[in-house]
């Protein structure tokens, strides 16, 4: 199926702002983008969830034409509901047992998916040598992999670890000549965008229909983001309205066209204050990760 361009930025634009903001020219684009034509992708997941709820019809299609496809999970997703050390542990466990399920509703083996094992809620924390190797180490599955695409979620999300996560990505694929293509996919959308970011995106949509039942099973699999009687209360739990919002026909997605004007002032102020420095060229340390112990 194509990637269409959408008509209406609806998933850009606050719903009050969206009637009087004329579209830049960055936002045309000529024809439509076949996944065929995106080579080997790359989806870079905050948590084991947010590639389901985020490209799961991305994930299925890729799955059923047999295009190569990687997933790489940067946190554990071990901060959702309150515990100690023993029991965040355990959560990690849990979580990744869930994307594993959830990848195989999709039609994807495990062995296309690897963690990066960081804490979740840890990403904006990290800083100087170890932030390098964070980025050296995805601009290496990249090139292991012959990614062609990379898919992110979104610069101004309204969550740190989403944030970062669109930081490392960036930055790793510079590492990187022949990655061509960095896209952003919403969770969570900033309701008012800054006109800098509009000005560096253009918007796509994939059509998911055929997939829609596959992307729904998935999600269920992710039952202790879904209110199960079995987590301890005060957790978090997935809206109702974002799961009907992403069981929708359609994904947004929206490709990088600037990605120095795209993280913009996030990296210049970071490198201002001494949280991130500037990642080194150097050859990365390519050690694969290992999933938790089930």
């Amino acid at each position: 199926m194509d990637l269409k361009i959408p008509e209406r930025l609806e998933h850009s634009v606050a719903p009050s702002s969206f009637a009087n903001h004329r579209l830049p020219a960055t936002h045309l684009h000529p024809a439509p983008l076949t996944v065929q034509d995106l080579g080997p992708v790359l989806i870079v997941s905050p948590h084991p969830d947010d590639e389901t709820l985020g490209c799961g019809g991305l994930i299925a299609q890729c799955a059923t034409t047999n295009h190569p496809l990687r997933i790489v999970t940067l946190t554990n997703g071990d901060a959702s509901h309150p515990g100690n050390h023993r029991w965040r542990a355990r959560l990690a466990q849990i979580r990744w047992r869930e994307q594993a399920a959830a990848l195989k509703q999709l039609g994807l083996t495990e062995d296309c998916s690897e963690w990066f094992h960081q804490a979740d809620g840890s990403l904006a924390s990290i800083g100087g040598f170890e932030y390098e190797q964070l980025v050296a180490r995805l601009a290496a599955v990249i090139t292991r992999h012959g990614i062609e695409s990379v898919f992110v979620t979104a610069i101004d999300e309204r969550h740190e670890d989403h944030q970062f996560a669109a930081l490392i990505a960036v930055q790793a694929t510079t590492l990187v000549a022949y990655c061509q293509r960095l896209f952003s996919y919403p969770i969570w959308s900033a309701e008012i965008r800054a006109a800098e970011l509009l000005r560096s995106e253009q918007p796509y949509v994939l059509n998911i229909q055929p997939w829609l039942a596959r992307k729904r099973a998935a999600i269920n699999e992710h039952r202790s983001q879904m209110g199960s009687v079995e987590m301890p209360a005060g957790g978090f739990q997935i809206p109702e309205s974002l799961i009907e919002q992403k069981l929708q026909p359609s994904e947004p997605y929206n490709l990088i066209t600037d990605p120095d004007t795209w993280i913009g002032g996030m990296a210049t102020n970071l490198f201002k204050r001494g949280r991130v420095t500037a990642p080194s060229a150097r050859t990365p340390a390519d050690t694969p990760a290992e999933e938790p112990s089930v």
